[in-house]
């Protein structure tokens, strides 16, 4: 809520070997009504491929190729 949201989740995401980027799509929760799109931010994953992870990075989120903000995301990146 608020202008400075914090989410501090944790998600598990299955890529394949072609997967170059994670997009991220950015929602408000409104109490009973739809949640409104925010924006989106990509992120390029051969860092995290040739590293094995990344420290929080920030990443500048937009909407309609409009700035709305920034995302702070760290990866981990576990091979099978």
């Amino acid at each position: 809520k608020g202008c400075d949201p914090e989410w501090n989740e944790t998600f598990v995401f299955t890529v394949s070997d072609s997967s170059t980027e994670l997009f991220i799509k950015l929602l408000d929760s409104d109490g009973g009504t739809d949640d409104d799109f925010v924006g989106e931010a990509t992120i390029p994953l051969e860092a995290v491929f040739t590293e094995g992870s990344i420290p929080p990075t920030v990443y500048i989120v937009v909407k309609d190729e409009e700035y709305r903000g920034e995302i702070k995301v760290g990866l981990t990146f576990t091979p099978e």
